[in-house]
């Protein structure tokens, strides 16, 4: 089944997240997949990464404690680079396990979608950091 998006990109981002020495725990690659699943995001690369010693090591999610996690071997697209991997893997700690997930927000293309089919025409897009919105944010509660 194709997707009704395919000719474009929704905005795209991605989240690091270390798991420690421990497998990540039941329940996030559910929810994943819930997302998958609903249409509200398109996983574009994930991986999992092992840091061994200083060494970052790619391990297929089939390998990792979560059975709901096997459903995404093969979800390595390798978007990101290794020069991307090793900068985002230096935030996993040595002996930890993380995952790199690259997704594409799609819930806002429909809106975008509506709104050109009415003769609108997105001229930009852009992604602010929960830093720069928490700063705009006391910025003018001191106003």
């Amino acid at each position: 089944m194709a997707d009704e998006h395919d000719d474009r990109f929704g905005p795209i981002d991605f989240v690091v997240v270390d798991f420690g020495a421990n497998q990540p725990a039941a329940g996030g690659f559910e929810r994943l997949l819930a997302e998958v699943d609903r249409g509200a995001i398109r996983v574009l690369d994930l991986e999992v990464l092992r840091n061994e010693g200083g060494a970052l090591k790619r391990v297929d999610p089939a390998e990792l404690s979560d059975p709901v996690a096997a459903q995404f071997s093969g979800a390595a697209s390798n978007l990101l680079g290794e020069d991307d991997l090793a900068m985002l893997g230096a935030e996993i700690a040595e002996g930890s396990t993380g995952v790199v997930l690259v997704y594409e927000e799609l819930n806002i293309l429909s809106v975008v979608e509506a709104w050109e089919a009415g003769g609108g025409r997105l001229v930009t897009d852009g992604y602010l950091t929960p830093e720069d919105v928490a700063a705009a944010l006391d910025a003018t509660e001191n106003d």
